[in-house]
């Protein structure tokens, strides 16, 4: 099954059909009619190391949206808040966030979740 990715996009074909599954959040190849935009009022809030989300909006006077991890997941905002020496990958629901020991950012391709968190980890949160 050969696949390609670029741009958020994966194409993949299978019984001589081919497949175009794009990401609708982050695209630029998505048609403008089928994307979706992030709420107005997000925020992108920094946690403290050991800090789930949902606290650190709170924090902040704001809830952790869920939904919205999909718009920050990424090394460009996760450098918008931290100073990232490099950026990794790692599966984990307690991500996106900043490891300060080894001042690397890491991203996730798992669904976060507001409620993780890890000893070292300083999130970055969709606070609305």
């Amino acid at each position: 099954w050969p696949r390609v990715q670029f741009d958020h996009c994966t194409v993949f074909r299978r019984n001589g059909n081919a497949f175009l599954l794009y990401d609708r959040r982050q695209s630029t190849l998505a048609p403008p009619d089928t994307k979706v935009d992030p709420p107005d009022d997000l925020q992108n809030v920094a946690g403290k190391a050991g800090q789930d989300c949902n606290a650190a909006c709170q924090a902040k006077g704001q809830k952790c949206d869920e939904a919205s991890f999909d718009f920050i997941n990424s090394c460009e905002y996760l450098a918008q808040s931290f100073e990232c020496k490099g950026c990794g990958f790692k599966a984990s629901e307690a991500l996106p966030g900043f490891y300060a020991a080894s001042g690397e950012c890491i991203i996730t391709d798992m669904f976060p979740k507001c409620a993780s968190a890890g000893k070292e980890i300083s999130r970055l949160c969709p606070c609305v």
